[in-house]
């Protein structure tokens, strides 16, 4: 998504981008520069992604006029 919204085109752009942008730094999720991953790992998780994204729009076309549902359950521990 950061990606898109900066205009960004390519994720090597991407990743030179987040070390020194702090505030797109920490929309992506990375409080410190050294949270964000290694250039080889980052581009792996970044394709991981597409090819997700690609396996369930390929899936989708199949129930076009079906409504498809997904529940996400956050695990996160709450103190009281």
């Amino acid at each position: 998504m950061a990606k898109m919204v900066s205009v960004i085109s390519t994720a090597t752009a991407l990743w030179e981008r987040i070390r020194p942008d702090t505030t797109l730094r920490r929309l992506c999720g990375w409080e410190r520069l050294c949270d964000v991953p290694g250039e080889s790992t980052f581009f792996r998780a970044f394709n991981l992604r597409r090819l997700i994204c690609r396996l369930v729009c390929t899936r989708l076309q199949g129930h076009k006029e079906q409504l498809v549902e997904h529940i996400s359950r956050d695990a996160t521990v709450i103190a009281a």
